[in-house]
This record gives structure tokens, C-alpha cells and sequence, in this order.
């Protein structure tokens, strides 16, 4: 089946830009040398920034060397993140600063990825003392088939001790994972795949998330430890969007049909618990006409599964805790502390004529201009899965 859009979309649909933790001991701008775009498309972009120290680390995205308005805020070991849908162009240099990671003091691992309908092309950036060094591995695939899992950490029984958690990744495939530790208390969790693949943090009691596209394996075993809390239960949530090919039958047709990246036009003070987040109607991305900027609210037109990521960022101190209303009810939420940015991200099947907005839930009610949200329609759902 082939689609059609506003936007010229052929085969790229994921990009991904995560920053872990690798000690770096810098003095001056890191520039992580760019890759070059080879198909024009919409990319979901995702970036995390985690600093060992108490300062504030913004790590920037660059395209064609500009600096984006595209940026992961991290601070007092809080891991901060940004997931965002944008369209790039065949030719399009991308990179990221990280000038703003302070010397000696923070952490910084880059891990840049593309997801394609007929490729998969994964590249790892490793940055020690200012030295960069490169390595690559290539996956090949075609995709025709795709679906959702969601579980939560108390529903995994198979393997698991005292401080522990481990199932088993059920085939080999392209995933895109997505971890949100919540630990109750003061206590932290880390989040690992494969052994080090990929982590998630939370310390200080506050949730934080990130995620990342991986390719993995029957043999590999997702592993989660709990260290300082005495429960799983509600503490942690695990997404993961799973992607499957049979046939080429779908190569270089598959496009996002429906797409929305903005961010809050500028800083707000939000009075009311039921009032709405008003993100500006100058988008960076507007496939569809998802949002009406006048009410703050998406209506929801195709029944589909949906990727959704909301990053709040407090514009002074203290938490901010976004919540998205799914019709009357709160089913997603994204909280922010200490200048750091969230950037939780998450897999969720609406129906044509579902309403969704964002309001603050509780905590600092000064919302700033860095907050921002991306909604992208991934599959059409019904009698038989189609492709957006």
C-alpha cells in the first residue's frame, strides 16, 4: 500500500542521538564531527544529557553546523532528555555541541543511529579526553510488520533476585526501547541492555528516562537493578516498539502520515490546575493538523499506535511535572527538576476522535521555552495493520 503526505518522505524514519555517560575531561567546545543525511525524511531525534556533577550540561543539535533550537538539559545528576520528530533534508550535516558539558565533570557518550525500511545503519561515537574515535555496525532488513509491547517492571516474574530484574529479548530484531526509572524514596535504578548497551538513571528519587534504537538479539537479556529501595512494584516502566520484516514489499514507501513538533512559544506561568499548555502554532513540524493552538488540544483523526514524547523544562528551579489528558484522563507525564530537561517518550493505540492535551499536574507552575512535545503517527491500526 502506498501512502502519501505533505511532506516528500521516502525511506529514513528514525534517527537517534542519545548521550549516556563516558567521563570527558574538556576545556573547550566539543564538536561531534557530523554524518550526513542520505535521504530526506522525518527523523525522530532523541538526545539525553547526563552530568556527573552538580552543574547544569546542555548539549546542543547542530544541522549544517547551525545551532537547533534542539537541546538536552542534564543537571545535579539528573539525566535530562529531548525526543522530537523533524524533517531533514538529503545532504543535511548533523552533529551536536557539547560545549555546554562543563570541563572535567561530566559525562558524554553519542550514539547516532538510523533506522531505514531496507537498512539499518548504526554508529557510535565514543569521546575521551576531547579524542574521538568511530565504530560501526550495519544491520539489514526489510520491514513489513509491526507492533507494540508495554510492560510494566512488577509483571516480569521470570528472572529475578533480590535487587535484580531479567527477561529475555523474545527475537532478534531493530527495537526502539524506552526506560523510565521511577525509584519511591531517595534510592536509584539503573537500566541495562545487553551489559552496558544502554542506561537509564534515576537518582535522588526523581524519574527520569531515555531511550535509544537497538538492534538485539534472542540471547539478550534486559536487565534492570534497584539499588537504596525496597519495591519494583510501580517503580519503573519499560516500552518498546519491535520491528519486523518479511517481504520488501513496503521498501521506500513507508511514511509518517500524520506529525506534530512544537515547542511553548514562551515562558508561561500557569495559575490553573485544568488549564491547558499552549504550544505555539509557528511548528517545526505539522503534518496533519493534529493540534489547534487556540485550544491547546490534538484531535486524534486515524485510529493508529502513536509515539509520543513530552519534555518539560521549569524556566526557574524546582519541578515541573507535564501530565497529558488522553479524553478526561491523565495517562502520561513528564517531570522535570532542577533545570534539567525530561524527555519521556512512550508507545500508546488512539482512536479517531480521541482529544489529548497537556496542563501541569503539580509542582512549579512556571513553564519555559524549552518545553516541548512531538506526536508522530507510526501504524494505522484495524482489520489488517497498515502502515502510516
Amino acid at each position: 500500500m502506498k501512502t502519501t503526505s505533505t511532506f516528500p518522505l521516502p525511506t529514513l524514519l528514525l534517527l537517534l542521538l542519545s548521550l549516556g555517560e563516558l567521563r570527558l575531561a574538556m576545556t573547550s567546545s566539543v564538536l561531534i564531527s557530523p554524518f550526513t543525511v542520505r535521504e530526506s525524511g522525518v527523523y525522530i531525534v532523541t538526545m539525553v544529557s547526563d552530568p556527573d556533577g552538580p552543574e547544569q550540561a546542555e548539549v546542543v543539535l547542530l544541522i549544517n553546523g547551525q545551532q537547533t533550537k534542539f537541546r538536552a538539559y542534564g543537571t545535579d545528576r539528573v539525566i535530562g532528555g529531548l525526543s522530537v520528530a523533524i524533517p531533514l533534508n538529503a545532504g543535511d550535516k548533523v552533529g551536536a555541541d557539547a560545549s555546554g558539558v562543563p570541563a572535567g565533570n561530566s559525562g558524554l557518550r553519542i550514539n547516532i543511529g538510523f533506522v531505514g525500511y531496507d537498512k539499518n545503519f548504526y554508529r557510535t561515537f565514543h569521546c575521551d579526553g576531547g579524542a574521538i574515535t568511530n565504530s560501526y555496525g550495519h544491520h539489514y532488513a526489510s520491514f513489513n510488520e509491526q507492533y507494540t509491547k508495554t510492560r510494566l517492571w512488577s509483571d516480569v516474574t521470570a528472572y529475578t533476585t533480590t535487587s535484580r530484574y531479567f527477561f529475555d529479548v523474545p527475537k532478534n530484531g531493530l527495537y526502539w526501547v524506552m526506560a523510565r526509572p521511577d525509584p519511591p524514596g531517595g534510592g536509584w535504578t539503573s537500566f541495562d541492555i545487553g551489559g552496558r548497551q544502554f542506561q537509564a538513571y534515576s537518582r535522588h528519587g526523581m524519574p527520569t528516562s531515555a531511550s535509544a534504537a537497538l538492534y538485539l538479539t534472542s540471547q539478550t537479556k534486559l536487565d534492570m537493578e534497584l539499588l537504596g529501595t525496597s519495591s519494583m512494584e510501580g517503580a519503573t516502566m519499560l516500552s518498546y516498539v519491535y520491528l519486523e520484516g518479511n517481504t520488501p514489499e513496503y521498501l521506500g514507501r513507508s511514511v509518517f502520515h500524520m506529525a506534530f513538533t512544537s515547542s511553548v512559544n514562551k515562558h508561561a506561568r500557569m495559575y490553573n490546575a485544568d488549564e491547558k499548555v499552549l504550544f505555539s502554532r509557528d511548528a517545526n513540524l505539522n503534518m496533519g493538523d493534529l493540534y489547534d493552538s487556540k485550544t491547546g488540544v490534538f484531535s486524534i483523526s486515524i485510529n493508529g499506535t502513536y509515539i509520543i514524547s513530552l519534555r518539560g523544562h521549569p524556566k526557574s528551579g524546582g519541578t515541573l511535572n507535564l501530565s497529558l489528558h488522553r479524553n478526561v484522563h491523565a495517562v502520561f507525564d513528564s517531570i522535570s527538576a532542577r533545570g534539567a530537561s525530561s524527555g519521556q517518550a512512550a508507545v500508546f493505540d488512539w482512536l479517531a476522535g480521541d482529544k489529548l492535551y497537556v496542563n501541569v499536574a503539580l509542582g512549579n507552575r512556571n513553564v519555559g521555552p524549552n518545553t516541548m512535545i512531538s506526536i508522530a503517527l507510526l501504524w494505522k491500526t484495524g482489520a489488517k495493520r497498515e502502515r502510516a
